[in-house]
């Protein structure tokens, strides 16, 4: 339940990637590419994830010598009030099944009663 409180927004997220080999640059390229799809995925999956805009996300090959360059903006947010509440849920389960695993006494089956 706490994953649906944590909300999340990229702004952008562009990456740049540098080569002086052509086939090089877009493997690399295309890795990094598939890397971004599963962070993104793992944030909508995990956070309440704003929609992102059309041209914020970007992995952008380049021959220009200048090494990779990485524009990333976005943020975070939670409510003091979800985390006490996920603290408070989180201890009285935990007290739940402490009380429940001592109640539950298991009788042995090799003793004739």
């Amino acid at each position: 339940k706490f994953r649906h409180k944590l909300h999340s927004r990229i702004e952008r997220f562009i990456i740049t990637v540098d080569g002086k080999e052509a086939s090089a640059t877009c493997i690399q390229t295309a890795l990094i590419s598939q890397g971004v799809t599963y962070f993104i995925e793992l944030l909508e999956n995990f956070t309440r994830l704003t929609p992102i805009k059309k041209d914020s996300v970007a992995v952008i090959p380049s021959f220009d010598g200048q090494g990779y360059r990485f524009d990333l903006k976005g943020d975070f947010k939670v409510r003091i009030a979800s985390i006490l509440a996920a603290f408070i849920s989180a201890a009285f389960k935990s007290m739940t099944e402490d009380i429940n695993q001592n109640t539950n006494v298991q009788t042995r089956k090799d003793i004739k009663q």
